[in-house]
Order: C-alpha cells, then structure tokens, then sequence
C-alpha cells in the first residue's frame, strides 16, 4: 500500500500491533496519515472570558466527573510522548483546530455519544444524569436559558504522519 489513513479511531488499537501491521503492509516509501481530534469545546466567537470559563467547566466535568468512565487508550492521542509514528520521517502537527455550528443542546448530546458518558450511565443506571449540570453550567455562563442557544463546537485536531524509509531497514 502506498498510503494507510487511520481517522479518529486509533485510540482503540493495540498501538505495537497497529504499526507492526502498518510496516508490513506499507510499501517503501509509503506514509501513513493517523488524525483524530480531542477535547471537543463549546465556543462562543469574541468571548475569551466565556470561553476560558466554559473550558474550565468542562475541564472540571471531563476529570473529575468522568475520566474514570473512559478507556485508558484514549489517553495517548493527546499525549506526544505516548503517541509517535515509528519510523524515521515523521511528523506531528496540533496547530489545526475545527470549528463546527452548535447549540447548547447540540454540544450536550455529542457527549452523550462518548463511550465514557455511555459507561457511566452503565453503571449509574438509577442516578442522576450529571450532563443537566454541565448543561445548566453553560448556560449561566452564556448568561441565557435556552438550550438552543446557538454556540460553536472547537476542537484540536491531531494529525501523524509518517514515511516507511526505502528500505527495510528502520
């Protein structure tokens, strides 16, 4: 193969496996392209004050509340010393950010999606859903009550790319 591309998943690969794999089947010369993207926040544009408190509140949320729930292997996209193309001609970019149209809502139910929130819930079956503070967090932030405030979704994208050299040798 001349290119592997490897898009928001490869947290949950076995890393040494992954790229045993990626160096048998990738041809001299060949690159591989690992992207995926962490640490979705909501986001108001012109508002650094808001912003910064939205990020804290999530920050909070994220490793007080919910990092127990997550699987350690989506620990190493963030991490640079724990994340590297293995071969010689690599490179790790993290200077791209997306930027996607939400709502409060909108922003409320994508972490309902995470496998950490659906653990959570596994095992918090009869409790209270810890999203409606989160969610009423922002919302006294943004200063309003609707949850169908209009924000913005901003994450950090992660990309790895490397080069197989042209031999076999590494």
């Amino acid at each position: 193969m001349d290119l592997i591309t490897c898009g928001a998943s490869f947290h949950w690969f076995a890393k040494d496996a992954f790229f045993a794999e990626i160096d048998r089947v990738l041809k001299p010369c060949g690159c591989v392209a690992i992207y995926s993207y962490t640490g979705l926040l909501p986001w108001v544009e012109g508002d650094d004050a808001k912003n910064a408190k939205m990020e804290q509140v999530v920050d909070e949320f994220w490793y007080s509340a919910m990092d127990q729930y997550f699987s350690q292997r989506t620990k190493h996209i963030e991490d640079p010393e724990n994340l590297q193309v293995p071969f010689a001609e690599y490179r790790r970019d993290d200077t791209v950010f997306i930027y996607k149209e939400s709502t409060v809502d909108l922003f409320v139910n994508f972490v309902r999606t995470l496998s950490g929130y659906q653990n959570y819930i596994e095992r918090n079956s009869d409790g209270e859903d810890i999203l409606n503070k989160l969610k009423d967090r922002i919302l006294d932030i943004l200063g309003v009550s609707s949850v169908d405030t209009k924000i913005y979704q901003r994450g950090r994208v992660y990309m790895f790319l490397g080069r197989k050299p042209n031999s076999d040798t590494h």
